[in-house]
């Protein structure tokens, strides 16, 4: 379970970080030929990249289990089975993972909960629309579940009526389009992925491409208003980072920049058309490698292959003691024996010292006999990473040989 956890998130993690590098280079030239709008657009890849590990792996089934060298002996009950991976490294993996996780998480909790204390007191002005005893840090779109628009103490004599009303089709926008959702989201993502310093190092740059497909759709709107939207922002007094769920009507996020947007003429209706199929492709074509890329997963159950233990292993004498597994992880099927819908079994013969490691692994027998070539390579350098809990005779550690079969199996519905 562990080991199927550490590898889903780094393969998860791999896909995402390529899926940000990707937008980070195209964010700026997409916005210039095709707007803010499309640009924003492009960052749904990241969490589609990170969660195809969900689609059903390009790969089968997979099996493994331990027999003697001399006699195939049945698994003993699992009553007296050891603790296979009791010192497998992935569990201390899982733990230190979940930790940082916990921490991120507690981390976005209490900025979400000192940003809501330093708004002080808030008041229903109407059904939409909660009033702050603070100037500082509003407008905004607070809250993901039912997110409502709060607005300054003095919001009324702060902002003109114009103003005050861009102000307010912007936050609505917000909240049409579900940013504060995609924003709670991504919370997730970098608590999931802490240990992945992109996915911190793009939130403000996605954030940022959030506020300006928002204001492009307010100006789409109202292409007339783009002095008075310009003068509402630079009215607004700079609020920090600080709100992992809703949305700034204006933060740190890069003022001039965002002003500037707002001279540029928006893209026609034929060059946004053509923008937003360029960004349907990239996010098909850049889900679909992710997914394609996987490494071979055995089907019907995890990265580890299912394994059957333990047995009894072949020494001079009888030992006293059987053999079993302390830590193993499944050979990769080959990607091109997918490709070529092969499938086999090897039996290997294995050599465990008194320590519990492999001194030696080779194929013994193939079959089919083409299966050798196929799935030699991967099998013999899985198996000597393994770590077994060696036989004993008269309670001493003793060396012998083991025999042990893996079958590459595909299923019939993913070939």
């Amino acid at each position: 379970m562990a080991t199927d956890l550490i590898r889903v998130l780094l393969f998860s993690a791999s896909a995402s970080s390529m899926a940000m590098l990707l937008a980070l280079a195209l964010r700026t030239l997409v916005r210039r030929h095709f707007g803010a709008r499309i640009a924003y657009a492009l960052w749904i890849l990241v969490p589609l990249s990170a969660l195809v590990f969900v689609l059903p792996a390009p790969v089968a089934s997979l099996s493994m289990s331990v027999v003697p060298a001399t006699v195939w002996a049945a698994a003993m009950p699992a009553a007296v089975l050891p603790a296979m991976n009791s010192l497998d490294p992935s569990l201390w993996l899982a733990a230190v993972w979940l930790l940082g996780a916990g921490m991120v998480c507690l981390l976005f909790v209490r900025q979400q909960r000192r940003f809501v204390r330093g708004l002080g007191q808030l008041s229903a002005a109407n059904e939409e629309i909660l009033r702050a005893q603070a100037t500082i840090g509003c407008p905004a779109l607070l809250g993901a579940w039912r997110p409502r628009v709060v607005v300054p103490a003095d919001f009324e004599q702060r902002y003109s009526v114009a103003e005050r009303e861009l102000i307010l089709v912007h936050e609505r926008t917000h909240r049409a389009r579900g940013d504060a959702q995609i924003n709670a989201l991504a919370a997730v993502l970098r608590c999931v992925f802490w240990f992945n310093p992109l996915i911190h190092f793009v939130a403000s740059r996605f954030r940022f491409d959030q506020e300006l497909a928002c204001d492009a759709v307010v100006i789409s709107r109202f292409p007339e208003a783009r002095r008075s939207y310009a003068d509402a922002m630079l009215k607004t007094q700079l609020a920090v980072l600080g709100l992992p769920v809703g949305c700034h009507w204006q933060s740190s996020h890069p003022l001039k920049e965002r002003i500037a947007m707002l001279k540029k003429p928006l893209p026609g209706r034929t060059r946004a058309a053509l923008g937003a199929g360029i960004a349907v492709a990239l996010t098909i074509g850049g889900t679909y490698a992710a997914w394609a890329v996987q490494p071979p997963i055995p089907a019907g159950a995890s990265a580890a292959a299912k394994v059957a233990v333990p047995a009894v292993a072949e020494t001079n004498t009888s030992p006293t003691e059987i053999a079993s597994f302390r830590r193993y992880d499944a050979p990769k099927y080959p990607k091109a024996a997918v490709d070529a819908h092969q499938s086999g079994r090897l039996i290997l013969k294995v050599q465990v010292d008194e320590n519990g490691d492999v001194q030696f692994a080779e194929v013994e027998k193939a079959d089919p006999p083409e299966a050798r070539d196929a799935f030699a390579e991967t099998s013999v350098a899985a198996v000597m990473q393994w770590k077994f809990n060696p036989a004993k005779k008269n309670g001493k550690p003793v060396s012998g040989w083991i025999h042990v079969p893996i079958d590459f199996t595909l299923n019939d519905d993913e070939g």
